[in-house]
């Protein structure tokens, strides 16, 4: 905006100059100065915007007609105001990587200084490909489809992420092998943060074969997937059977659904729940706003004691308890084996949550994540991986849920090791 601002006033002190005398509307030198501008913003909508800027600093600057006096000076305060906002804003966006950004989370592993990322990152410059973050937004946004119940994700030959047949490739996995390991889960499953090769389902994949069991593992990982997604896409694998084990690794969307129906019945929709993700975009977009984090206060708007101490339990019966019943009984009736998994997130890791203040949010899905583990016992069948992080040294999240290579590993590890016992029974059955 300071660019625009200042290359504005340089255009109309050059046309006053050559103008000698002959004063012409400020309307056309505004269009003037808009024709000059125009190709820096490579004809894009957001032209429009530095199109009514440039109009503005040329009306406060060039119009003297009384009658527009107080339209003048609420025109001029509006560019004194946006040009200190611009001021402020790049001072915060140089200093971004620095201290600030390391104090406001300590407790997070920074993906960008992933040496695997900082590769990708180097290689796709020097070819002029897609970056590890680009791959990743794709993965997380257009190649996400939705047809009636079903969710897809379309195949993408990046250098970071391949999708093949609608699933992370696992590297390892041949898709020739009899038996079958099938994961299904949201993003925690389809590891966008790490390439390929150190997706929990290819570190897995690498267990297994160095154990000897010939078994391939098949990624059924999509964003943003919840149980009953899950179980759409199973009733869709063809030749499930005898020698195939079923994975459900899950959670953490289906907690965030309780918690938003929790918000609805608290009659919290409208307006904080838009004022909420008006905030999360501003700050995605500003320094400033990220330091003022309007949406932190948004956040500790919570929900009714009354939806916690008994709805909570009975909307995840009906949904989350619902769904795992659906999907063993539809497994088990193939002949294949079944496991689901309850798996771990910030809420649950014990470096993270000892002693630490929370908002009112964070606080009531604790209370909700609380449901879920008392929900995974011998009885139901549902495995409790919630504390399995907590051997690791240092923490392997790079947000709230997501893991890098060391926390996929570990979850890699526990998993062969509640499955070992199946996949010694299915070689030996032949």
């Amino acid at each position: 905006m300071s660019m625009y601002s200042g290359l504005s006033f340089l255009i109309l002190v050059a046309l006053s100059k050559v103008s000698h005398r002959k004063l012409s509307p400020w309307y056309a030198k505004a269009f003037v100065v808009s024709l000059c501008l125009l190709p820096m913003t490579n004809f894009e909508p957001s032209a429009l915007f530095w199109i009514g800027w440039i109009f503005l600093i040329s009306f406060a600057v060039l119009q003297q007609q009384s009658k527009f006096k107080r339209l003048r000076i609420f025109g001029t305060n509006l560019i004194i105001f946006a040009m200190l906002f611009s001021v402020i804003e790049v001072t915060l966006r140089v200093t971004e990587n620095t201290e600030i950004v390391q104090k406001s989370n300590p407790e997070f592993v920074k993906w960008q200084s992933k040496r695997y990322y900082q590769d990708a990152n180097s290689l796709s410059k020097a070819n002029n490909s897609y970056s590890p973050l680009d791959e990743y937004n794709f993965a997380n946004g257009e190649l996400i489809k939705s047809s009636g119940d079903l969710i897809t994700i379309g195949d993408f030959d990046g250098s970071y992420i391949k999708i093949k047949d609608g699933r992370r490739v696992t590297v390892g996995s041949n898709g020739l092998r009899q038996r079958r390991v099938l994961v299904f889960g949201g993003s925690t499953v389809f590891c966008a943060e790490v390439p390929d090769l150190l997706t929990s389902s290819s570190q897995l994949q690498r267990l297994i074969l160095k154990n000897n069991f010939d078994f391939d593992v098949l990624n059924y990982g999509i964003p943003g997937l919840r149980i009953e997604n899950q179980f759409n896409i199973l009733k869709n694998v063809p030749d499930l059977g005898p020698g195939d084990i079923v994975v459900f690794y899950d959670g953490v969307n289906d907690l965030i659904r309780v918690f938003e129906e929790g918000l609805d019945r608290h009659k919290n929709q409208a307006p904080w729940r838009q004022l909420n993700s008006f905030s999360f975009a501003v700050e995605k977009r500003s320094s400033l706003f990220k330091h003022l984090s309007i949406s932190a206060y948004v956040d500790n708007i919570g929900v009714a004691n009354e939806y916690l101490d008994s709805d909570a339990r009975q909307y995840i019966s009906d949904t989350w308890l619902k769904y795992e019943e659906l999907a063993r009984e539809l497994v088990q009736k193939t002949g294949a084996d079944f496991v689901h998994i309850l798996q771990p997130n910030w809420l649950t890791y014990k470096k993270l949550s000892e002693g630490k203040s929370e908002d009112r949010r964070f606080s009531d899905m604790r209370v909700i994540q609380e449901i879920f583990k008392n929900n995974a016992t011998q009885k139901s069948g549902i495995i409790d991986f919630t504390d399995r992080l907590d051997s690791l040294t240092d923490t392997p999240f790079l947000d709230w849920v997501h893991l890098d290579e060391v926390g996929d590993k570990k979850i890699a590890e526990e998993m062969f090791t509640v499955l070992k016992p199946l996949l010694s029974k299915s070689m030996e059955q032949g």
